[in-house]
């Protein structure tokens, strides 16, 4: 048959249930309250009269929270709906989170304006723990987020005017090699780009999705492409000729001699250490950029690095013994040394016409002939 209606009035049947559900939510509110407020234990705003504030505000609210806890254990239940202690209790301690909330929304907005660069900022609303979210706090310091979108914003034109000014005349760092300078520039440029736009994601505010931040983003977006054609034209235009130059350069014989005066020096042609120096930062700049694959060819020669010092040390000390020697000696000493000059001679030849910087056994080669000349150098 039909389902009879109620008939009975709801707070007859359901008032105790009711209150039990209001004592409820008032302790969810209470414990999620101190939780959120512990938070502060680890705020840090790297900026000392913001930190003691925060120090003091912690205490404060600490003592509060043991004073209420305290009354609970000792003189009431706080899940009985019919003990009137515990919201009193409560409505004190919500004076104080309202207090606390206000304050903390004043103190966050001034350390984000104190932070002094945009990345600083940001770190500044990652270092409150999330307190900023809370609803007492977020209506106040809610307009910071499209404060900080602007500030990307004009950071982004900023950014821009560096670039087109560094292209036109690079200011390279001093000793850097030109194409590993070109990239590092570019990285540094990125960089101040990229780290505040990874916090935005983090935020997860609405000032970071509307149309405005779709306008910003769109204006990233193109500055890291236009860095991106800048990397790969400077890396190309390297990459492209160190192959052939390098394998040039390294077939070449690792002396050569003057004729007229019989002067010897060593033939590690320039390139080659530019090389060198070149992938020594090209590594750095690797790490932070994987679109830079510096060519096997120019790793292969960057691994024989210690060896290609070794050889132009030795190769260095032999020659300058060695030229020592053929300046200086005098007629006297000459006919004394002939035949060990001429030894030395026929195993200067392998170098100035044989043996190159692929040849093997050439660091054994460049010790002996090192040793022998300063042997004779040293009498």
């Amino acid at each position: 048959g039909p389902v009879s209606p109620w008939e009975f009035d709801d707070t007859l049947v359901f008032s105790r249930l009711t209150e039990h559900n209001e004592r409820i939510t008032m302790l969810q509110a209470f414990v999620n309250d101190v939780l959120d407020f512990l938070k502060l234990e680890k705020v840090e705003t790297g900026l000392e009269r913001y930190n003691s504030r925060i120090k003091a505000m912690l205490e404060q609210f600490i003592t509060e929270r043991d004073a209420i806890a305290k009354l609970a254990e000792e003189k009431f239940d706080c899940l009985d709906p019919k003990n009137k202690e515990f919201p009193d209790s409560y409505k004190s301690f919500q004076q104080l989170i309202s207090h606390n909330d206000q304050s903390l929304a004043t103190m966050a907005s001034s350390a984000v304006d104190d932070a002094g660069c945009l990345e600083g900022a940001c770190k500044m609303v990652i270092s409150f723990q999330g307190l900023l979210e809370r609803p007492g706090i977020a209506k106040t310091f809610d307009d910071k987020y499209f404060e900080i979108l602007a500030k990307f914003d004009k950071e982004l034109d900023e950014l821009k005017i560096i670039f087109d000014k560094e292209r036109q005349s690079p200011n390279l760092a001093k000793n850097v090699p030109k194409t590993a300078g070109l990239l590092m520039l570019a990285n540094q440029l990125r960089d101040r780009a990229t780290k505040p736009k990874a916090f935005f994601d983090i935020f997860q505010h609405r000032a970071f999705s509307g149309q405005e931040s779709m306008r910003v983003f769109s204006k990233y977006n193109e500055f890291l492409e236009l860095l991106g054609s800048y990397d790969n034209e400077n890396f190309t235009a390297w990459s492209s000729t160190v192959a052939g130059k390098s394998d040039e350069n390294l077939n070449k014989p690792l002396l050569l001699r003057n004729e007229e005066n019989r002067q010897l020096s060593v033939n590690f042609d320039p390139q080659l250490t530019s090389v060198l120096r070149e992938v020594k930062y090209l590594n750095q700049v690797v790490a932070q950029n994987e679109a830079v694959k510096i060519p096997d060819e120019a790793s292969k020669i960057f691994e024989r690095t210690e060896n290609f010092r070794v050889l132009v040390g030795n190769l260095n000390i032999t020659t300058v013994e060695y030229n020592r020697i053929v300046s200086t000696m005098s007629d006297v000493e000459e006919p004394l040394i002939a035949a060990e000059l001429e030894a030395i001679d026929k195993t200067v030849e392998r170098a100035l016409s044989e043996l190159n910087w692929n040849s093997e056994g050439i660091l054994e080669y460049c010790a002996s002939l090192m040793d022998t000349v300063v042997d004779l150098s040293n009498r």
